[in-house]
């Protein structure tokens, strides 16, 4: 049985780590839209060079992810996870 005090941080943590998922996911797009910005489609050092940006800012959404996936699970721990994020 989870007290009232733990269900309330896992509330908070769960708002958190949306808020923090969101964010970076949408940063991420964001950032790769500017990273095209001018374009230069026939030039291959502009492309070697988003390329190589985009692989190396990869990280990023993937850590959005997992904080999305971690504030799921601690939803689905407090009880609260509606069927469509089971």
């Amino acid at each position: 049985m989870i007290s009232k005090d733990s269900k309330t941080s896992l509330a908070l943590a769960s708002r958190g780590l949306k808020l923090a998922g969101t964010v970076l996911i949408l940063v991420t797009l964001l950032n790769f839209i500017l990273l095209m910005i001018p374009p230069n489609f026939n030039s291959p050092n502009w492309w070697l060079n988003l390329t190589s940006q985009i692989i190396q800012q990869g990280i990023i959404p993937l850590l959005g992810l997992a904080a999305l996936l971690a504030a799921i699970a601690c939803e689905v721990v407090l009880g609260t996870a509606s069927e469509t994020d089971r």
